[in-house]
């Protein structure tokens, strides 16, 4: 279930960038270990989906700054756990995101308040999406 949904989100990340048939698609995916991260980038657009524990905030922050990546073009927390969401505001802290995704907007944690501080502080807050 969880390659479908990343199968959908970079069918969804690379209509959103217009990407065309000769473009480079590059993931990777980081051991954050019990859950998974992955950054998506193509032609200059950049998605990070989870960020596995709060531990995990310097090797996201390391890895966006050792490639230049100042700009996430979208941000997903898959769910609102903190070894999913925990590294999240590293790399927030060192990149802004145009749209940061959360399936919800309230959650009894210490991680999902910092995801919700850094996702004000250098992007536009959390975005629920609808179902539908």
């Amino acid at each position: 279930m969880k390659r479908f949904f990343l199968l959908l989100m970079l069918f969804a990340f690379m209509c959103l960038t217009n990407a065309s048939a000769i473009s480079q698609l590059e993931v990777r995916f980081f051991d954050v270990g019990n859950a998974d991260a992955a950054l998506i980038l193509s032609e200059g657009h950049a998605m990070l989906i989870d960020g596995g524990n709060k531990s995990d905030s310097q090797l996201l922050y390391s890895v966006l700054k050792k490639e230049k990546i100042r700009s996430l073009d979208i941000v997903v927390a898959t769910h609102a756990h903190v070894d999913h969401i925990g590294g999240i505001p590293g790399a927030l802290n060192y990149a802004s995101a145009d749209l940061v995704l959360s399936p919800v907007e309230k959650h009894s944690s210490e991680a999902f308040d910092d995801l919700k501080k850094y996702s004000i502080k250098n992007g536009p807050g959390l975005a629920i999406p609808s179902i539908g």
